[in-house]
Formats: C-alpha cells, sequence, structure tokens
C-alpha cells in the first residue's frame, strides 16, 4: 500500500508541481462557479416531471458538452442548510482510453438515486480535454456512503490508474447552502501521483472555517 504523506498547509513538492497549494485558490473558484451553475439550472422552469434532472451546456458549435449538472433532489437543494461537497480535478494521460471512462461514467450516474443524500453532481470540461466534478451531499455521512458503490470504487481502483497522471480531491463545504456558492470552503486536499509505482499520494489539511448556523428555507436569496 502506498504510503501517504501529511503536507503542512503551505507546504510545497517542487517534484509535484499539480500540488501547489496556490492551487487552492483555483480550484475553489472553479467549484464555486460550477455550485452557482447549479443554481442556475434550480430556478428553470422547464425541468422534467421527475429527479433526476440531467441538463447539458454544450458548446457553442454544439460539437460536444463542456458542462453537464445532474440534480437528484431540488427541493432539499433549495434549503438554507449546510451541505457537504466533494470536489475532483483529474489530469489525464495522452494514451487514456476515453471511452472506458465515458462508460463508468455512464454507470455513476445511474447510480445516483440509489444514494439518497447525494443530491447533485456536476462534470466541467477543462483545458487539455480534462473535467472537474462536483458533487454536493446533503451531510458527510451521506458523502461517505457514496464510497460504497461498486461501480465508484471499480472507477477507483481500476480507471483512475490507467486514465490520469495526477488527481487531485477536495473535500469542504457549503456552510449556507448552493444559494451562497461564493462561501464554498475546502477543508481537505488529497492527492496522487499515478506515474510511479507504488503511487505517491499525500493530504493537506486546509484552513477550517466555521459552521454558519442560518435558518432553513428555502430560495434564492436577494
Amino acid at each position: 500500500m502506498a504510503r501517504l504523506l501529511q503536507l503542512q498547509p503551505h507546504e510545497m513538492v517542487k517534484e509535484r508541481p499539480f500540488t501547489r497549494p496556490d492551487h487552492v485558490l483555483t480550484d475553489q473558484r472553479t467549484l464555486s462557479y460550477m455550485a452557482g451553475q447549479v443554481c442556475v439550472l434550480l430556478e428553470y422552469p422547464y425541468l422534467s416531471a421527475q429527479p433526476p434532472h440531467i441538463v447539458l451546456f454544450n458548446r457553442p458549435d454544439n460539437s460536444d458538452w463542456f458542462h453537464r449538472i445532474v440534480i437528484a433532489q431540488p427541493e432539499p437543494l433549495r434549503q438554507i442548510r449546510p451541505l457537504t461537497i466533494v470536489g475532483f480535478f483529474g489530469h489525464k494521460r495522452d494514451e487514456a482510453d476515453i471511452a472506458l471512462a465515458h462508460e463508468f461514467d455512464r454507470i455513476l450516474v445511474a447510480e445516483i438515486p440509489d444514494h439518497p443524500g447525494l443530491m447533485s453532481y456536476s462534470t466541467m470540461a477543462l483545458n487539455g480535454d480534462n473535467y472537474a466534478n462536483l458533487v454536493i451531499f446533503a451531510d458527510d455521512e451521506a458523502r461517505d456512503h457514496w464510497r460504497t458503490s461498486q461501480a465508484h470504487a471499480q472507477a477507483v481502483q481500476q480507471l483512475a490508474p490507467h486514465y490520469y497522471l495526477t488527481v487531485c480531491i477536495f473535500h469542504g463545504r457549503l456552510p449556507a447552502g448552493i444559494y451562497h456558492h461564493h462561501h464554498l470552503h475546502l477543508t481537505r486536499a488529497k492527492y496522487y501521483d499515478y506515474q510511479c509505482e507504488p503511487r505517491w499520494q499525500a493530504e493537506r489539511e486546509l484552513d477550517t472555517l466555521p459552521e454558519v448556523d442560518t435558518p432553513q428555507r428555502a430560495g434564492p436569496q436577494p
């Protein structure tokens, strides 16, 4: 088993630039933007009658989608309440089997209704055919339940080492709910480098933010 290194909040690992501490703020802004797009979709009046709602935002030339949002539980997601998030950023290999990745993705999306605390799952295209994922959960328990997914376990064990060069996974919170997405806060970063055997992995505790105690009420705030 690969050794798990503990990185200090501002520690630099020169031979692994994907772990640079200054990437945290950039990734946080990306995840906050993705959460904001979930807000936009929640107010869209023409969602299908039954969740999960799956909406694709296409590129300007309609050649492919660049942002897909799945909303599994729209009403609980509209409440002003603390939410748990997981963010994913991967740098794929040049020879990566994209068809295999799409097959795993299809299975994962189909499983979403089997995880009652999973509220939303977003995927957005980045530069270089890479993708970012944002998964929003009701709480930490729901996040941990997602790990019981067989498809998720297979993606971690079978797909990731052969598809990605490096991966960064964030744990975090939306302390006041989705409509306050600008307050999205990251609490932990996990790093995986699949370019060596055994793989290199580390984690970093990020600055913590007190939970915001807010009343539970629905709808966007001005």
